[in-house]
This record gives structure tokens, C-alpha cells and sequence, in this order.
């Protein structure tokens, strides 16, 4: 009997919108968004930065946090996300800040944004145009335009990509090809084992998906992986309309690991999946095998995903792929399509009334 993931117009009729396609394309999007953003014109002045801020939201403010992980595990330089209102903190002419939109329209980031310029800031934005376009041009800073249609959270190498190449470019970091040429490859090997051709038996996004279920999901990431576990939790919540959560070892053991067993079925009702990298600190690795072990004496499912290849940018964007398919996956089988976000548009449209 054919698994439930595995019929080709299960797909064809809860995915018109095609987001699996972007799914699937993501490794040669990485490609294209490195490309072009290596060609993106900084003025000279630009040089003097010496920290860098992204601010944004949502879909597009997760590439920022990803490039945060990598520089932090890899002595790249100061990067922090600003997901708010008004200047970050500590803007000064030194700092250069990234406005992320993907539509340009996002209230936070243009407030963001505005306020860090007021402040003597170096601005540079990643979108397709919108009021953030409109500023960028009439005050003549650099845009580095998003050349991919699609809802923003599946643009996210326009994310992750320009924001690495910004700081390769400015000499803030060392030359980074060889950790994307292998991130790159990796990604596409492993996008042929997790594709929706690949049957169930053989796919573990799939298979995940299948355990899941009907739980809630708690994704625990650490170090270069905990912007990841974010990522995982917000693709869950949009492609698969799923409450999800994320965590960080070793944190989540000093207060997380103590709410497991209530209220009353609880712990039935959840599965914590570990995102691993090979590249963890042992005492990492075997935190999660003791955490495992606790939870699964509770009650409560678990799941370890590795992150493939040996760098450390593999590790982020294959366990992002893996992440992705597997919230895909999970839309799917609960019967949803993943691209609409309804209760998103109807939030932006309220508050857009006076």
C-alpha cells in the first residue's frame, strides 16, 4: 500500500501554489542570491563599519540570524538581529544596518531602518522594493534587490546570502566560497534524498512528518544550530498552521526539562526534536543524549536530525533544507495548503486601519 506522502495528487491538489517547488529549488536559490550579491556595489565609506545589525522581521529577518550563528561559531565579525520597532541599540556611525524586507512594507524594519539613519548609521537594503526601496533611492543608499518571487520565508538564501556577502565584501569576514561552494553541494544532495519523489521509506523528512503526527512540536537547537531551531519552529507554524516551539541547550535543561510531565497527557501530546551537528561541543552532544533519555522516560517523543557535511555553513543551511521539508511534509498530511497565510495578512491589514 502506497504511503500517504508518497501520492504525487495528494500534492497537486493541497499545493497549487507550489510551495514544495521552492523547497526543492532552494540549494540553486542559495546559488544565485551568492552570485548576485557578490557583485552589490558598497560605497567606500562603508569600509569603516565595523559591527552590523539586520533588522526585519519574520521570514526575512531569519537569514540575518542564521549569518549570526555562522559568525559567531567561526570568529566572523559582530552581527546582531534587530526584530522591533525603532533604532537597535547602540547604533552609531560605525554600525551598518541592513533593512531586510522582502515586500519593502514591513512596519518594524522601515521604523527600524529610519530611526538607525537618524542616528548616523550606514544603511544598505535586501528586498524588492516597497517603501524601502523608495527611501533607499531618494537618499541614495545601496539596495541589493530580491530577484526571487515567492512568500518571503521561501527566500530565504535572499536572506541568509546577501548578509555574508555584505560582510566578505566590507572585509568584515574572511573569504567565505569554500564554505558556501560545500554548503551548496550538500544542500543538493541532500534535497535529491528528502525530495517528494523519494518515497517515505527511504525519505526521512518524511518519516518525521509521519512521527510527528498530531503533536506539538518543540525543536532544540544549540550554538550555530539555535537560529535553525527558529527557523524550523516558524515553517512549521506557516507552512503546516501548527503551533510550534524552539529551545537552546544547555538552557533548555535548566528549566524547560522541568515542565514536561503536566498538565494531565501532556507529554503525549508533544515530540522535541534535536537539531545535532558534529561540530557541537561534546558536552552538547551529550546533553542531548541525556535529555533524550529523560524525555523518552516521560512519555514524551523525540526525534535527533544531523546536520550533513563539515562545515559549519553546511550544517545550518542542510538542517534548514531538512526543515523545511519536513514542516512541507507535515502541511500535507494534516490536509493544508502550506503556501496562504491568512491570519498573518488579516493582523497586517488591522492594524493598517485608522
Amino acid at each position: 500500500m502506497k504511503a500517504q506522502l508518497d501520492d504525487p495528487a495528494l500534492y497537486a491538489k493541497l499545493d497549487p501554489a507550489g510551495m514544495g517547488r521552492h523547497i526543492e529549488a532552494l540549494p540553486k536559490q542559495c546559488t544565485h542570491a551568492w552570485s548576485e550579491a557578490l557583485s552589490l556595489t558598497l560605497p567606500a565609506s562603508y569600509r569603516k563599519a565595523e559591527r552590523i545589525v539586520v533588522a526585519g522581521m519574520g521570514g526575512s529577518a531569519i537569514g540575518g540570524e542564521l549569518a549570526s550563528d555562522f559568525f559567531k561559531a567561526s570568529d566572523g565579525p559582530a552581527l546582531s538581529v534587530h526584530r522591533d520597532y525603532g533604532a537597535p541599540p547602540k547604533v552609531d556611525r560605525r554600525t551598518l544596518v541592513i533593512g531586510a524586507s522582502y515586500s519593502g512594507k514591513t512596519a518594524e524594519c522601515l521604523s527600524a531602518f529610519t530611526d538607525s539613519l537618524a542616528k548616523g548609521a550606514l544603511g544598505v537594503a535586501v528586498t524588492r522594493g516597497g517603501q524601502l526601496g523608495k527611501l533607499c533611492k531618494a537618499k541614495g543608499l545601496p539596495v541589493f534587490p530580491i530577484g526571487y518571487e515567492s512568500q518571503p520565508r521561501a527566500a530565504i538564501g535572499y536572506g541568509i546570502m546577501p548578509v555574508l556577502a555584505i560582510a566578505q565584501n566590507l572585509g568584515l569576514s574572511k573569504r567565505l566560497d569554500g564554505h558556501v561552494k560545500e554548503a551548496l553541494a550538500e544542500m543538493e544532495k541532500l534535497g535529491k534524498e528528502l525530495h517528494p519523489r523519494a518515497p517515505t521509506a527511504l525519505n526521512p523528512a518524511k518519516q518525521l512528518a509521519e512521527k510527528i503526527g498530531d503533536r506539538t512540536v518543540v525543536i532544540c537547537g544549540a550554538e550555530h544550530l539555535t537560529g535553525t531551531a527558529r527557523r524550523w519552529k516558524t515553517q512549521v507554524e506557516e507552512n503546516a498552521k501548527s503551533w510550534a516551539y524552539y529551545d537552546a541547550l544547555p538552557e533548555f535543561d535548566h528549566n524547560a526539562i522541568e515542565g514536561v510531565t503536566l498538565p494531565e497527557g501532556a507529554p503525549g501530546r508533544h515530540i522535541v526534536i534535536f537539531l545535532s551537528s558534529a561540530r557541537f561541543q561534546p558536552q552538547i552532544k551529550r546533553r542531548i543524549a541525556v535529555t533524550t533519555e529523560l524525555l523518552n522516560k516521560s512519555g514524551v517523543a523525540t526525534d535527533v536530525v544531523e546536520a550533513r557535511g563539515k562545515g559549519l555553513l553546511a550544517h545550518i543551511l542542510t538542517s534548514v533544507l531538512f526543515g523545511d521539508y519536513v514542516s512541507y511534509y507535515l502541511a500535507i498530511r494534516r490536509g493544508v495548503d502550506p503556501t496562504p497565510i491568512p491570519n498573518l495578512s488579516w493582523i497586517k491589514e488591522r492594524l493598517a486601519q485608522r
